[in-house]
């Protein structure tokens, strides 16, 4: 009889059908390191428990971390968390198992979550511009149009640290002592 599969560790390819699954999550917890690659430690899900932290950067009301890890097969995945004055967004950083998916440098995974964490920024700015300084229009509490402006120069000053770290990160960038 053929087994049915629920789920497939992407780390060491290891399958469950429902009954294993159920007493896999009932008895393990879910930070718990199934494959371990050099310093990186994946779970069942194949999410790095032990990323390297690349960049961790913050102002009064922003945050900016974007972390990387490699799997056996030499790709690099990036994951991180931002927080942008009311806005937050993270991803895991993930094995890769397909050696057409990831990067094929840290620099590059890097480089790929500060894109990331541009894009939720310019979010936030954009919003801020449309809704006239005032960040949720549904909310009932009272909100002047300057506290969504009062943050701009905060939320400026973290794309600007962006972009800085995106030119230090540039995998283009001769390294003439590595």
């Amino acid at each position: 009889m053929e087994k049915n599969v629920l789920h497939r560790c992407p780390c060491n390819g290891r399958t469950f059908t429902s009954d294993e699954w159920s007493e896999w999550v009932r008895t393990h917890p879910c930070s718990e390191v199934v494959h371990q690659h050099g310093e990186f430690g994946f779970n069942i899900h194949g999410v790095c428990m032990t990323p390297r932290v690349c960049v961790d950067w913050k102002n009064s009301v922003c945050r900016v971390i974007i972390t990387t890890a490699k799997s056996d097969n030499g790709r690099w995945d990036f994951g991180g968390s931002t927080y942008f004055w009311d806005r937050c967004a993270s991803c895991p950083t993930f094995f890769v198992e397909d050696t057409a998916k990831g990067f094929d440098s840290e620099k590059k995974a890097i480089v790929a979550g500060l894109d990331w964490a541009k894009k939720n920024c310019q979010q936030v700015l954009d919003d801020i511009a449309f809704r006239g300084g005032i960040p949720d229009d549904d909310e009932e509490e009272d909100k002047s149009p300057t506290r969504g402006v009062s943050v701009l120069p905060k939320l400026n000053e973290a794309m600007l640290r962006i972009n800085q770290f995106k030119s230090l990160y540039n995998p283009q960038q001769l390294e003439l002592f590595t």
